[in-house]
C-alpha cells in the first residue's frame, strides 16, 4: 500500500517541498544580484550632477509610498473577493476564477503602477515592475507555498504554463527591438491575451 502511494506521487505533477527550496535557493541568488545592482548604480550615480534631490520630506515620501502600496492590495483584496463570490455563485470552476478573475485581480497593482509609471515616462519602472513581480511570484510565493504545502499541479495547467513561456520570449524579443516595446507591440500583446481568455473560458 505504502509503495502504491509512494509510485502515485511519483506519477503527479507535484512542486514538492524540495523544489521549494530550490526555487527559494534561486530568490536568495536574485536578491543577491539586485543588492550589487543597486550599489553599483548608487556608486556610479554618486560623481554625478544629474540627480535632482527631492523637495519633500523623507518621511512625507515614505508615507505616499506606504499609504500608496496599502491602498492598492486593499482594493485589489476587494475586487477579488467580489469577484470570485460572483463568479462562484454563476457557476464558473475554481480553475476558471483563478485563471481570470484571481489573476487579473492580483495583478491590479502591477497594472495601476505600470500605466502610472508609463504616464511619467519612467519606463525602466514599468519593465521592471512587471518582470519583477513574476520573478518574485515563482521564487518566492511559490517556493514559500510549496514548502508549506507540497503543490499538486494538474496536467492543464502545463499547457498555460508553456503559454506563460511563450510570452515571456516574446516580450524578449519586443524589448530587443531599439529597446522598447511600442504601441503595435503592446495592442498585440493584449490583443492575443484576450484569445488567451476565450480559449480558457471556453475549455472550462
Amino acid at each position: 500500500m505504502i509503495a502504491d502511494k509512494s509510485l502515485q506521487e511519483l506519477n503527479e505533477n507535484i512542486v514538492s517541498r524540495a523544489d521549494g527550496l530550490i526555487l527559494f535557493l534561486f530568490f536568495l541568488i536574485f536578491l543577491y544580484y539586485l543588492f550589487e545592482i543597486a550599489l553599483n548604480s548608487r556608486e556610479n550615480l554618486s560623481g554625478e550632477n544629474e540627480l535632482t534631490p527631492d523637495s519633500k520630506p523623507m518621511g512625507l515620501n515614505v508615507f505616499y509610498a506606504v499609504g500608496g502600496m496599502v491602498g492598492i492590495i486593499l482594493g485589489a483584496n476587494l475586487v477579488v473577493k467580489g469577484s470570485t463570490s460572483i463568479a462562484l455563485q454563476l457557476g464558473m470552476s475554481e480553475t476558471l476564477v483563478g485563471l481570470t478573475i484571481i489573476a487579473f485581480g492580483t495583478s491590479l497593482p502591477e497594472l495601476i503602477t505600470s500605466i502610472t509609471a508609463a504616464l511619467k515616462k519612467e519606463s525602466e519602472i514599468a519593465i521592471g515592475n512587471i518582470v519583477g513581480s513574476n520573478i518574485f511570484n515563482i521564487l518566492f510565493i511559490l517556493s514559500i507555498s510549496s514548502v508549506i504545502t507540497p503543490l499538486t499541479v494538474e496536467d492543464k495547467y502545463l499547457f498555460d504554463a508553456i503559454i506563460m513561456i511563450i510570452y515571456t520570449l516574446i516580450l524578449f524579443f519586443f524589448s530587443l527591438t531599439h529597446h522598447r516595446v511600442n504601441r503595435v507591440e503592446g495592442i498585440i500583446l493584449s490583443a492575443s491575451y484576450i484569445g488567451y481568455v476565450g480559449y480558457i473560458i471556453l475549455r472550462n
